[in-house]
């Protein structure tokens, strides 16, 4: 019997020939190739291949400036770790090869990595699975009346970082960062926390009683008290670059390094309290609370604390809300005329009348400028001409349309719109009105988008029981009948929680963390309740 000699043919193709061979394979058909041969695994290992796949669904972002690659996973020191009903979070770092290694095969490409770890880390957040770590934000029993930084001298506001930090040296050995001589109780109304940021390791939270508490996640440990008073709002605290922004009830801007805890800058030019700021690391852009007279919008320098512009639209115009992206601003006010300007020099870009009775949102996109009105009608410019180009309702599913439905809240994650209606339904859609799932929970009195991130949405619900947090899980793929693939509830609050704190919707997302203020059981002789914040690691 003659001998059969098989022969590679694939694998003496050019490169490029492969890549167009293996372009339209599945992700499991491309790891069923790269487990035949070593020839046919380098083929598969393309960056070419695996790029589009990231792209297809959402993960680009991952790989830029390899923000995932980089990632530190949280260790978990202790066996009796808290961890989501999904279990363990860790992802098996076996599954990339690397030279070390495996010094016989060839390293696994960027674009499969990040896929790999993209995949495992949304599978995380589908599956509930994280580590849960939590620590109370204690309040020390100075609680300023009139604090340094309130006083308006800026030589005092410099002096209030070092001063306080010091204060709290101790938190080294007491992951609390308390003394035996400090009241963790605070006031009698009870302390809560107003607004969170984060980045990395840390975790920056401005609280009632006028303090800047700066956190390490990993180590729950706390680094830095300031004492300043940083308005009541969500969007009144900022984090980028290892700088926290903070916009304070003295209407002044300032910046703080989150490893330092140093003041940085201080910035003066709102008569009233700042309410929202926006913050890329470069650009500062504040306004007092929108819906307000005299909400001009400044722009400043993060760096040097310069006032770059004032932006006016004239004095009895009101600003309904504000958007800000790439250098761009985006306002749209109670003459229903939407007003964009360069953040640069502050020059006009233009001037479009919106055509729209009750504007709930406005938002940025890529290139172009999103409203959403009340009677849920969506409206998208184009920043480069200045002409609407797109018009549609907002797709709500027929088992909830009324008359007397509106659209009382809106987010934007950068791709898909969330929007409630006062029949406490949620529905998302992307930028062409197609409706990609609506959620609904029975029993809400009133609910509130907080974040949109990704795929994930997290709405505050007040129920007929008590008031909550769920975690929603939206998938774009998913054009069906609508339903949500997954949700959970991250914080079962108290009945009395609204009585104690009055605040009680503050959460920061990230790709891989999730924190939210939860709030521990009265104290004896009915003390107030202690906030405590839980963060959540799905990496």
């Amino acid at each position: 019997m003659a001998s059969l000699v098989s022969k590679d043919y694939f694998a003496s193709l050019p490169i490029e020939v492969k890549e167009i061979i293996l372009n339209d394979l599945t992700v499991t058909d491309l790891c069923h190739v790269a487990l035949c041969n070593r020839s046919w695994r380098e083929a598969a290992n393309q960056d070419a291949l695996w790029r589009p796949l990231c792209q297809d669904n959402g993960w680009e972002r991952y790989g830029e400036e390899d923000r995932l690659l980089k990632e530190v996973p949280f260790k978990s020191t202790s066996q009796e770790q808290v961890t989501g009903e999904g279990g363990s979070p860790t992802f098996p770092v076996d599954a990339v090869v690397t030279g070390s290694g495996w010094p016989q095969l060839e390293t696994t490409c960027k674009w499969k990595e990040v896929y790999m770890k993209a995949k495992h880390l949304e599978t995380n957040w589908c599956k509930n699975r994280f580590y849960a770590v939590s620590f109370q934000f204690c309040l020390t029993g100075k609680v300023p009346t009139k604090s340094t930084a309130d006083s308006g001298s800026d030589d005092a506001d410099e002096q209030s970082a070092s001063s306080v930090a010091e204060e709290v040296d101790h938190s080294e050995n007491d992951p609390s960062g308390l003394d035996e001589d400090d009241d963790v109780y605070g006031d009698k109304d009870g302390p809560y926390v107003c607004n969170m940021a984060g980045e990395g390791i840390y975790l920056a939270a401005g609280t009632s009683q006028g303090t800047l508490q700066i956190w390490d996640i990993f180590q729950r440990e706390r680094k830095h008290l300031i004492e300043v008073d940083i308005s009541e709002k969500r969007d009144a605290l900022k984090m980028k670059d290892g700088i926290i922004a903070a916009g304070c009830k003295d209407g002044k801007v300032r910046t703080y390094s989150a490893k330092s805890g140093e003041q940085l800058q201080v910035m003066s030019g709102h008569p009233l309290a700042v309410s929202h700021i926006f913050f890329d690391g470069v650009t500062i852009v504040s306004v007092i609370k929108p819906r307000s007279p005299n909400s001009d919008i400044v722009v400043w320098n993060a760096s040097d604390g310069a006032c770059r512009c004032i932006l006016k639209a004239g004095r009895t115009l009101t600003l309904l809300d504000l958007a800000y992206k790439d250098k761009v601003i985006a306002g749209v006010y109670f003459d229903r005329k939407i007003r964009v300007w360069d953040a640069e020099s502050g020059s006009m870009l233009h001037e479009m009348d919106s055509g729209m009775r009750t504007v709930v949102s406005i938002y940025l996109g890529d290139g172009i400028v999103i409203v959403v009105s009340q009677d849920f009608i969506v409206k998208i410019w184009s920043l480069e001409s200045g002409k609407c180009v797109r018009t549609f309702d907002v797709p709500i599913d027929p088992a909830f349309v009324n008359k007397h439905a509106k659209a009382t809240y809106c987010t934007f994650n950068g791709e898909l719109l969330a929007v409630v209606s006062t029949f406490w339904t949620t529905t998302v859609l992307d930028l062409d009105g197609k409706r990609i799932g609506t959620f609904l929970s029975d029993f809400r009195d009133s609910m509130e988008p907080l974040f949109f991130h990704g795929k994930k949405l997290v709405i505050w619900c007040e129920t007929q029981v008590v008031p909550c947090t769920e975690l929603w899980i939206a998938d774009p793929k998913m054009h069906g009948n609508g339903n949500a693939n997954s949700s959970f509830e991250i914080d079962e609050s108290t009945d009395y929680l609204a009585e104690a704190s009055g605040n009680f919707t503050v959460t920061w997302m990230s790709d891989t963390k999730l924190a939210f203020e939860r709030h521990g059981e009265y104290e004896a002789n009915d003390g107030p309740l202690i906030p405590e914040i839980i963060v959540r690691h799905y990496w």
